[in-house]
């Protein structure tokens, strides 16, 4: 579900052009799914794929502090290996 309406990068492109001359284009940057009940934000960023939570019942959420949750990190790679 999270990577369904996903805008590959350069698939969106513009005809107008930044200050800088470059080629305006769109694409997803994240894509995010929350469970209502358990109270959980899942998301995966463009630069990584992998799937990350975020209980929101951890975490102390009476609106007197804002809170925030980096999205930034290098994509994992799992290495797995056949067995015979």
């Amino acid at each position: 579900i999270l990577n369904t309406f996903d805008i590959p990068r350069g698939a969106a492109r513009e005809e107008q052009r930044d200050a800088h001359g470059n080629v305006l284009a769109d694409h997803t940057l994240w894509s995010s799914a929350s469970d209502l009940r358990a109270l959980q934000f899942h998301f995966r960023t463009y630069a990584n794929s992998r799937i990350r939570r975020v209980d929101l019942m951890a975490h102390d959420l009476d609106g007197d502090a804002i809170l925030t949750v980096p999205m930034s990190g290098e994509e994992e790679i799992q290495m797995l290996t056949a067995t015979p």
